[in-house]
């Protein structure tokens, strides 16, 4: 996984469970329709002890080295068991952003460092990237193997 936190204070993390990431999937695979044709879709999510993070990827195949990544960073509060809520929460604004880019024909300048945006009296932080997650995974698992090979 290769979505990274917003604060510096976010450190223990858990993955987003498979049933999430396969709901957003299916979430922006019916509201997105026509965009997704001939795209992978790729949704990464991690849960610090105070931050959510997600990232809603969109992988041409055609083209299959440029990955648009549109993400969200939104805090919350274990006590107020609100996972789920905050959850859906960047869904609804990453959702309303990747509309903002494909109505535009994908010519519109988006942040590329975390942004703080209020949408109905809360706050969440998007950006945007275009790290290729299935290349970022091969290099980290290709520099994993080959960690201790020069002690040879």
């Amino acid at each position: 996984m290769s979505i990274r936190p917003r604060l510096k204070t976010s450190k223990r993390k858990t993955d987003f469970p498979k049933d999430y990431t396969k709901m957003i999937k299916e979430i922006i695979g019916k509201n997105f329709k026509n965009f997704v044709k001939k795209k992978k879709v790729v949704v990464e999510g991690l849960i610090f002890e105070s931050e959510i993070v997600m990232r809603i990827g969109f992988l041409d195949e055609n083209n299959g080295i440029k990955q648009v990544n549109f993400e969200a960073s939104t805090e919350y509060s274990i006590q107020s068991n609100n996972i789920m809520n905050q959850i859906y929460f960047c869904v609804d604004a990453l959702g309303a952003m990747i509309d903002q880019y494909i109505k535009a024909d994908e010519d519109i300048e988006l942040p590329t460092l975390w942004t703080k945006f209020d949408i109905d009296g809360k706050a969440v932080y998007l950006q945007t990237s275009t790290e290729n997650t299935d290349l970022e995974t091969a290099a980290n698992d290709l520099l994993n193997e080959n960690n201790g090979l020069d002690e040879e």
